[in-house]
């Protein structure tokens, strides 16, 4: 029997061993959803420094290539707003 069986069989009727699982439970999901959320922000704050730091690239050395590869990232970006339902305004939308 593991640790958590092991806890809740001793509080006695079954409905305090079910709010006790969920609790558990419930434990469990804000567990994990803090740590992805430290982990996301781990990575955005990565993504800021490194273009912050214009990808590491000197002015001499952006390319085509360079120019679709950044592109690339907004793109996939733009779709994680999308996704969380952000609404991020484009510096760079033409005005009507």
């Amino acid at each position: 029997m593991n640790r958590q069986a092991e806890y809740v069989s001793s509080s006695g009727t079954r409905e305090d061993e079910s709010r006790q699982f969920e609790a558990i439970d419930n434990y469990k999901q804000i567990t994990g959803f803090t740590n992805g959320i430290a982990r996301a922000t781990a990575k955005l704050e990565a993504l800021a420094q490194h273009l912050d730091d214009h990808c590491n690239l000197a002015p001499d050395d952006v390319t085509w290539a360079s120019v679709g590869s950044i592109q690339n990232v907004d793109a996939k970006l733009a779709e994680i707003c999308k996704f969380l339902g952000i609404t991020v305004n484009d510096p760079f939308a033409e005005v009507a």
